[in-house]
């Protein structure tokens, strides 16, 4: 899964904008096939991706490999990924503002 963030675009008119995702989700599917985008406010999600491709995407400011977790299998994927790390910091950003808060999580975590 992959996150993709929109740069200057997220300032424009919402009919600007829905315009110019439209386009920018036509030349991500011409590029990586038929890939499912998922619009959430200025950032798709991807299912699958290419590092090549986003870079020389016109309209995205960074993208970041994710993977979808649910949250009562957090901590066991932290803990899988962190294996045999001296040190680490956990940096919580929710999409959805539903239970507990981003600071509980990284305290918790």
């Amino acid at each position: 899964m992959w996150i993709l963030r929109l740069s200057q675009l997220v300032l424009k008119s919402p009919r600007t904008r829905k315009r110019f995702q439209t386009l920018l989700v036509q030349n991500l599917r011409r590029a990586l096939g038929h890939v499912k985008i998922k619009i959430e406010g200025s950032r798709f999600l991807l299912e699958e991706g290419n590092k090549a491709v986003f870079s020389r995407t016109f309209g995205l400011s960074s993208f970041s490999p994710a993977e979808k977790v649910k949250a009562r299998e957090l901590e066991e994927k932290v803990i899988e990924r962190l294996k045999g790390a001296r040190s680490f910091a956990v940096r919580v950003k929710r999409l959805e503002k539903k239970g507990k808060s981003s600071q509980e999580w990284e305290r918790e975590l």
